[in-house]
């Protein structure tokens, strides 16, 4: 198990950091030099992220079909030298080649992938697996965000972006081969293509309800990330103590990982995942009135723990309620779905609040993503313990148990 956990940890520190966290700090720099606006170069990031996402459902098939190993040198190679290349030209070679590039590590090589592999080991050790990646990759914004900000101050950042693109490519490589072979493929991966799959998936009760969920709970945690330094200020914090706490909502992210594996094996994944949920609901009502210190580590406390734990719990709840044969298919499906909400939810808010003024509805939308999501967990609970295993062969149209 270490080297499966060592292997899929770098990758989810180098693909999330390379392009995902890292443009974070490189954008202002490259406006500046360019004269390219921040709304052009904040579409590309975007255009990369929808990308990804319609992608993913292609990622996690690979995965179920030939393992991680293949789908991280894939996605690595590929994403990794289109990085490295985009900035050889004008704005729209620079577009293009970082849009398909990051697309390609989205696909490939985010949590669906890694989180997945980690879900297939077998066993009592998966959950523990699957929390131990995530407690490395929560490292990724705090190495490649510092580290890419002083090399583009030193260098400036058309260097900077392709040391980031030849890191992707030689980290995820590395990786790869960290990994033992066989780790994250279905050995009967080829019973049912990919549409019959997903086809299955939607016509089973908990498959279907855990499917709901992703997007409403993408849905909330997306506008808190994007939102909680705006609406702090818009209650009176200061900009710098709002940016502050907004890092310290960061760190407590791995106490929500830390502490998980004690709280699974007392509760059961299901009611641990649904009381994350509410506890990242009742961050974001706290975030509404942050203009008081209470309320404010309130938020620091709720939403960090919820958004830390919630990526393990889905991970570890996708293993519980899909069809094993196609898990990396559905949680593609899954990040599709999610990654579509995400970039829609705070969208849609930015717009709300151009023509109000307000962020009530901003809070709003978020608190129904989670409360939404809490109840399709819970109805998915229900429904996976109404299922029973059918007497004799299974066929491939038969509701399925998952493997506890």
């Amino acid at each position: 198990m270490r080297r499966t956990v060592a292997g899929l940890g770098l990758a989810t520190i180098v693909a999330y950091g390379t392009w995902f966290y890292a443009f974070g700090a490189l954008i202002d720099t490259i406006a500046d030099d360019t004269g390219w606006t921040v709304g052009f170069l904040a579409a590309v990031f975007g255009a990369a992220q929808l990308a990804g996402a319609a992608l993913a459902i292609g990622g996690g098939r690979l995965l179920d079909r030939f393992g991680a190993r293949s789908v991280l040198l894939l996605g690595g190679t590929l994403g990794g030298a289109l990085i490295a290349l985009s900035p050889a030209g004008g704005r729209w070679t620079f577009a293009l080649a970082y849009a398909i590039g990051g697309a390609a590590i989205e696909a490939t090589c985010f949590y669906h992938i890694t989180l997945s592999a980690a879900a297939r080991i077998g066993g009592e050790r998966r959950i523990r697996a699957v929390t131990y990646v995530t407690i490395v990759g929560a490292f990724a914004g705090p190495v490649f965000l510092p580290l890419t900000a002083r090399l583009a101050l030193a260098v400036g950042w058309r260097p900077t972006v392709v040391s980031l693109g030849i890191t992707a490519a030689a980290g995820l490589t590395v990786a790869a081969l960290v990994v033992p072979r066989s780790v994250g493929r279905a050995p009967d991966a080829d019973r049912l293509p990919a549409l019959a799959t997903v086809r299955r998936a939607l016509g089973d009760a908990a498959s279907r309800r855990k499917l709901l969920a992703a997007p409403l709970a993408a849905t909330g945690y997306g506008i808190l990330l994007v939102y909680q330094v705006p609406v702090m200020v818009a209650a009176g914090v200061p900009l710098a103590t709002a940016a502050t706490y907004g890092g310290a909502r960061a760190l407590t992210q791995l106490v929500g990982r830390i502490g998980l594996v004690p709280v699974v094996e007392r509760t059961g994944i299901g009611r641990a995942y649904a009381a994350t949920l509410m506890m990242g609901g009742a961050g974001a009502l706290a975030l509404a009135w942050s203009g008081s210190f209470v309320a404010a580590a309130a938020y620091v406390v709720l939403a960090g723990v919820a958004i830390g734990a919630a990526s393990a719990l889905d991970a570890m709840y996708g293993a519980e309620v899909y069809d094993p044969s196609g898990l990396g298919t559905l949680m593609g499906l899954q990040q599709l779905l999610a990654g579509t909400a995400a970039a829609l939810g705070p969208v849609v808010s930015g717009f709300v609040f151009d023509a109000t003024g307000s962020h009530a509805f901003t809070i709003g939308l978020s608190v129904a993503g989670f409360a939404l999501a809490t109840l399709a967990i819970l109805g998915t609970d229900r429904a996976l313990r109404g299922r029973s295993e059918p007497s004799g062969t299974r066929s491939p149209t038969t509701p399925y148990t998952p493997r506890r």
